[in-house]
């Protein structure tokens, strides 16, 4: 009843302002979500993503996703063994998805316990899972019921679980006590015994996995890796040629061990039987997290935190395997001709056939935004890259980025200046095309959000207004002082400042005009050829918001609005949280023809129960077969009517079997399509 509301009041709105119905269409990829898991069984390929359960046939080239009930989200799970697949995901409460037929059906398991699961383990037909507050559990019968088994001594969380020739073996935190142990029992909790920790030194010990190979163990905590071959007794480091930076996850494939590390330390690759690691990062993006490899058919594949990628097992080179694979958190679209960028999570996305088909140039970081100039554009992440032949290379720009909020996420160019905004909204410059870096004096001081150039006049747009300077930054005018400026962008001469209320626009970047923009919270926008189009609705105008209308934007993220837009010569790209779309050719034709001096009808009541009205006005007259229908917001025809002739009259529609919603009422009148929004109660 919320939503129908919601929907209710947002549609009862958009009935004051002129609307092009819009055909929308997904489209396929762009790729670069996160992925946490991947399983090969013969033919097909599983990968646990961000967006849910994907899965391929052809060797990872193609993915698609599965309806499997359960949404995607972080540590997105897969575990196969014994002929059993089991798809979850973290802190999923509803019950994770066994498959006993290599993923061609699925069946859901009951949920084990009260607290979500954290980790599956199958072992000899049995499923062990790992929940929340430690607690252990394990099924005989794929998941129907679930037995539980009794906690080791240690009061304190569990970290990981394996088991081992029906060992069942777990790490218990440190939290509370200063050192963490490891426990093991042969009878599934009845008795626990503690696992050695001879050789493994250090007054404080923090374990987060326990992997068995035969009859090795290895064991990873907060400093090192540690190997057993005498079954846990006695321990010694592992961690030869190893940078630094905290591994945080080892995974075996035939006989190789490899070591994930944080802090952008990357993939390490060593023998078991040895301890000599070689970093294997040819082709990985940096400050990229891998979180799960797989070996199969003579191929590695590496699930990371910017998607999913494969290479050579024997001479490493990666590269993106995710074809088909939606992408996470759409920040920017930007065109040149028909070269579309997508801004993505974890990189960007590049298509040279307007949006027919993308490839990823992965970053490993979020790529925010992008700046056009002079056919160059800008990728706004990480260091920034640049490229001058439509996306196909890219150059590095070697913006001083740095973890966390260090990294580029907006750019602007003036009188050879390159100007570099980053998260902790600091403004850097550089008179040398990217060599040398300085921090940007900005008086009054303020945090800024976004930035253009025009001319040589640079403009910043902050918590606090608009900040102007003709001088590269030595000197600052504000304007605006009570806005919050989201978002800035010249097209024509004109500089538009997208803020938290509306959209204002100037032509000499002092005087600026209000848009009068109709909706409320604006997210972003696009201009191209003086047609300004503004989310979340959608809202466009062609005349600086003297006149403004409304453009039906797809069903789902219809609520939430898009996060990115771009308007091209031939589509509107509209992207949302997790999918891409656009509108087809003929928007941009409606948008030019789009003008009408008055309404030609009228519709009531408005909202509507049983009956609606429409009334033409007496120089709207129809004198050939016109066709007049009623759609859902999924542009279902529900009622259609042929009209042959008519002037100035009233046609009634019985809309009392529509279910309450929002629909359309659309009719052809002296050539142009035209369509209105009404709620049915």
């Amino acid at each position: 009843m919320k939503n129908k509301l919601i929907l209710k009041l947002i549609a009862f709105y958009f009935l004051f302002f002129q609307s092009v119905n819009a055909q929308w269409q997904v489209m396929e990829g762009p790729f670069g979500v996160e992925t946490s898991s991947a399983v090969f069984l013969d033919s097909l390929c599983f990968s646990g993503t961000l967006n849910g359960l994907a899965v391929s046939n052809d060797n990872g080239t193609n993915w698609s996703y599965l309806n499997t009930g359960i949404s995607g989200g972080y540590r997105s799970m897969l575990e196969f063994n014994d002929g059993k697949l089991i798809y979850d995901r973290f802190y999923n409460t509803s019950g994770g998805i066994i498959s006993l037929d290599s993923g061609q059906t699925w069946n859901t398991m009951t949920t084990a316990g009260i607290y979500p699961p954290i980790m599956y383990v199958i072992e000899s037909g049995i499923i062990y899972v790992w929940c929340e507050y430690g607690f252990l559990f394990y099924s005989i019968d794929n998941g129907l019921s679930w037995n539980a088994i009794a906690q080791p001594p240690s009061t304190n969380n569990t970290n990981c679980l394996t088991v081992d020739n029906n060992r069942i073996i777990v790490s218990k935190s440190s939290f509370g006590t200063g050192i963490g142990n490891m426990y093991f029992t042969d009878d599934f909790g009845v008795t626990w015994d503690s696992l050695s920790t001879t050789g493994i030194p250090g007054a404080t010990r923090e374990v987060y996995q326990i992997l068995a190979n035969g009859n090795q163990l290895f064991i990873v905590d907060h400093t090192s890796i540690y190997k057993s071959v005498d079954g846990g007794n006695s321990w010694s480091s592992f961690n030869n040629n190893l940078l630094g930076n905290r591994t945080t996850r080892i995974y075996i494939c035939n006989d190789k061990i490899y070591a994930a590390q944080d802090n952008a330390g990357g993939l390490f690759r060593s023998d078991t039987l040895l301890e000599d690691f070689i970093n294997i990062n040819t082709g990985m993006p940096s400050e990229n997290n891998v979180t799960h490899v797989i070996q199969r058919n003579g191929m590695l594949y590496a699930s990371t935190s910017a998607g999913l990628f494969k290479s050579d097992a024997t001479a490493i080179n990666w590269e993106a395997s995710q074809n088909g694979i939606n992408f996470y958190d759409c920040n920017a679209i930007e065109a040149i001709d028909s070269n579309i960028f997508v801004g993505t999570y974890k990189g960007f996305h590049v298509s040279h056939n307007n949006g027919e088909s993308f490839t990823s140039v992965p970053l490993g970081q979020t790529t925010s935004n992008f700046y056009l100039e002079d056919s160059i554009i800008y990728a706004c992440g990480a260091s920034g890259l640049a490229s001058s032949d439509g996306g196909y290379n890219w150059t590095n720009i070697n913006y001083p980025y740095g973890y966390f909020n260090q990294n580029l996420v907006d750019f602007c160019k003036s009188n050879n200046h390159y100007y570099g905004l980053n998260l902790d909204g600091l403004v850097k410059y550089s008179a040398n095309a990217g060599s040398a870096w300085a921090t940007l004096t900005i008086t009054p001081t303020t945090t800024v959000n976004c930035m253009t150039t025009k001319g040589s006049e640079l403009f910043l747009g902050t918590f606090n207004g608009i900040y102007r300077s003709v001088d590269n930054g030595s000197t600052w005018t504000v304007y605006l002082p009570l806005e919050l400026v989201i978002k800035l962008k010249v097209d024509n001469n004109i500089i538009y400042a997208l803020t938290d209320n509306s959209v204002f626009y100037s032509t000499n970047g002092t005087t600026w005009i209000n848009t009068n923009y109709p909706g409320t919270n604006p997210l972003a926008l696009t201009i191209k050829n003086s047609v300004l189009v503004v989310s979340p609705g959608l809202y466009y105008t062609n005349d600086l918001g003297t006149n403004w209308y409304t453009i039906s934007a797809p069903t789902y993220p219809f609520l939430q609005g898009p996060t990115a837009i771009c308007l091209t010569d031939s589509f509107l790209f509209a992207g949302f949280t997790d999918t891409l779309y656009r509108l087809p050719e003929n928007f941009i034709t409606a948008i030019n023809e789009n003008k009408f001096p008055e309404e030609q009808f009228t519709i009531s009541p408005n909202p509507a129960s049983n009956e609606l009205h429409i009334q033409l006005n007496q120089k709207t007259n129809i004198f050939e077969p016109t066709l007049i229908t009623i759609s859902d917001g999924l542009g279902r025809i529900l009622i259609s009517k042929n009209i042959t002739s008519l002037t100035g009259s009233k046609i009634d529609f019985n809309i009392a079997h529509l279910e309450s919603g929002i629909y359309f009422f659309s009719i052809l009148l002296d050539g142009k399509k035209i369509a209105r929004e009404f709620i049915k109660q």
